[in-house]
């Protein structure tokens, strides 16, 4: 028998990390609504200004997880 990658670890593998940054929170709040149906994306974090943006993409280090 085959050995067949699990293909929701693969999925998860390919997911493009994301951190929402909007400072309004009503539109910050539809932004992850309609982003978490994506099964691609991974909504790492949620900031309401440039500087919380910041300090949380340093952390998070969103992008193409390798």
């Amino acid at each position: 028998m085959l050995d067949m990658p699990d293909i929701e670890q693969s999925r998860r593998e390919r997911r493009i990390r994301t951190v929402i940054v909007e400072d309004e929170a009503p539109a910050r709040g539809r932004l992850v609504r309609f982003l978490n149906v994506h099964p691609d994306v991974e909504i790492v974090g949620e900031a309401a200004t440039g500087a919380e943006a910041i300090a949380l993409i340093e952390r998070a280090a969103p992008g193409w997880r390798r």
